[in-house]
């Protein structure tokens, strides 16, 4: 297959060229007249992709009936870099439909759509998605007009009536085998994206430079304020913010910076942590005030935490220590909300009056743990390990006692700061309990067996679709605790840790944004390098890419440590 790609590539861009041959088996669909269908998707890595299909006896003939199209009615200035190839394997007849009303109970990046037997009204599983032409089971048709533009087909009347006019048209399914080309390679895809059997680093490297190059350079504002939510099919952006999911993802830039420097890359952290820092004020008005992270008249203590550990690795990888009295000052809150039993009890309060709220997230203590651990790496001061080992304490002999395998919650947050606490002081309570966390997050992974669906393979169990960032969380926290193993001489259960790290992130990827994934898109660039949240969800946020990629990172240093050559 990587002739036959690299071949027709070659055709699409030079006209002169010819039309490879390919055999092609009986898992391929014949219609009524002997013929295959096959689509070509043509990108230059600007625009939606341009599609084109042609049908013929053997695969050249189809391939050059959907090339000489291409080239007969493409601008001069697209230069088709990326291709895309579709054979038609089944097609399955709905009956008419009434286009309004019907429920279209279609398999989401499995199913594309053929409009009254009409090739040149077919569109691809990804094409649908891409576009939105389903939404909540009802057919979009306004939506297909843009597609309809990409096919080269707005002047098809016949189309064109049928997408405004008719009010019921027949509707059948197709499926696909599909073959991407890019510069890494050509490869098949399954439901739209490339599939790994085994991870590697270079797999890892790729996968962390797609966001630093492509993502991270687009989703922040000259406000330093991050697209937090954004939709690719229809190109909007949703209103609201969270400023801890700033903070996180201001981290994991400053870790994919760290990891491969780029000052462009620290140009854009930058404006973030400017952002960030506008929010952060004097608790009160005397003078000697600590200072706390304020978002619509509230302080938590995860987002005084998540702060902290973005402004500590900014410190780490430039050396500039100018936050160092800042973070200072907000671990100070932190230490004022801690009481006689070592817990930090204010996990919300309203800044304009001080109102403490009575909400408790399980989070925020890790946060908050993580906070002083990373302070006290650039700022070795007692009083924040201290501090951070009476947290530990409470949380381990008295909220978390009670909890088993099965009701423990999987907090990363709380694994990161444990590993780091126990390599400053030790403690075989913060060892066992980081362990204990570690053994029931490796306990609910899903196994690859029969009857479950394969792309679910290697998430964990959670309630309905398995999600990125969830997934993502518990590989981050695996990381942590495989180190922490490692570290303790406890090679084989580092090695568990290890292994369901991989697992998971082999999971995420699928939800990695990829030159293939990103075709039918607008903005490729901002797309490139994202995660989406789930199987079925395209919502790109902020902290979706933020987790999945830090665990990236903890994953491709494991893999240089010697326990891993």
């Amino acid at each position: 297959m990587e002739k036959t790609m690299r071949d027709l590539l070659g055709a699409v861009k030079d006209p002169a060229r010819e039309i490879p041959r390919m055999k092609t088996g009986e898992s391929i669909y014949r219609n009524q007249n002997g013929e295959i269908i096959i689509f070509l998707s043509i990108s230059d890595k600007k625009g939606r992709s341009i599609v084109v299909n042609g049908t013929g006896t053997s695969f050249k003939q189809a391939a050059e009936k959907a090339a000489a199209f291409y080239h007969s009615h493409h601008s001069r200035s697209m230069q088709p870099v990326h291709l895309k190839l579709d054979l038609v394997t089944s097609v399955k007849t709905k009956g008419n439909l009434p286009v309004h009303t019907a429920n279209l109970a279609y398999k989401r990046r499995t199913d594309g759509l053929v409009l009254n037997g009409m090739w040149e009204a077919a569109f691809l599983p990804e094409e649908v998605d891409a576009y939105g032409m389903i939404e909540n089971k009802k057919l979009k048709r306004e939506r297909m007009f843009r597609a309809a533009e990409n096919r080269f087909q707005l002047h098809n009347t016949h189309l064109l009536k049928m997408l405004t006019v008719e009010d019921e048209f027949e509707l059948a399914y197709f499926r696909t085998q599909a073959y991407f080309i890019d510069e890494t390679g050509v490869m098949p895809l399954f439901r739209g994206h490339r599939v790994y059997r085994e991870l590697t680093e270079g797999i890892l490297r790729y996968a962390i430079k797609l966001p630093k190059n492509h993502y991270f350079m687009h989703s922040v504002n000259k406000d330093g304020r991050f697209l937090y939510s954004y939709d690719p099919a229809v190109g909007t952006a949703a209103r609201g913010y969270n400023i801890l999911r700033h903070a996180g993802t201001l981290y994991a830039m400053l870790e994919t910076y760290e990891c491969f420097p780029e000052e462009k890359l620290m140009k854009e952290a930058k404006k973030a942590l400017h952002f960030l820092l506008s929010k952060v004020v004097p608790l009160s008005e005397k003078e000697d005030s600590v200072k706390v992270l304020v978002d619509k008249d509230i302080v938590k203590l995860g987002g005084n935490g998540l702060t902290i550990v973005a402004l500590a690795k900014y410190t780490d990888v430039t050396g500039d220590e100018q936050y160092l009295p800042l973070m200072r000052s907000m671990a100070e809150w932190t230490l004022q909300t801690q009481d006689e039993k070592g817990n930090f009890s204010v996990h919300k309060q309203k800044f304009s009056t001080g109102e403490v709220s009575p909400f408790v997230s399980s989070y925020y203590p890790g946060e908050a743990m993580l906070a002083l651990t990373r302070l006290y790496e650039v700022d070795p001061q007692e009083k924040w390990l201290d501090a951070c080992e009476k947290q530990a304490e409470y949380l381990i002999h008295t909220r978390d006692k009670e909890e088993t395998k099965e009701t423990i919650e999987h907090d990363h947050w709380l694994l990161y700061a444990l590993a780091d606490l126990h390599e400053e002081r030790g403690g075989e309570d913060y060892l066992n309990h980081a362990l204990f966390i570690a053994r029931a997050i490796t306990a609910s992974q899903r196994e690859k067996r029969e009857g479950v669906d394969p792309e679910w393979a290697g998430s964990f169990e959670m309630k309905g679709i398995p999600r990125s960032t969830p997934t993502a969380c518990r590989s981050e926290g695996l990381g942590a605790a495989c180190r922490l193993a490692l570290r303790n001489g406890l090679n084989e259960e580092a090695e568990i840790f290890f292994e369901a790290m991989k697992k998971g992130i082999l999971f995420q990827l699928q939800m990695q944004l990829r030159p293939e994934s990103v075709m039918y898109y607008d903005y490729k660039d901002l797309c490139l390098g994202a995660l989406h949240e789930s199987l079925t969800s395209y919502e790109l946020r902020n902290d979706y890419t933020q987790h999945n990629v830090s665990s990236f990172i903890s994953c491709y240093y494991l893999m240089q440590e010697e326990f891993y050559q």
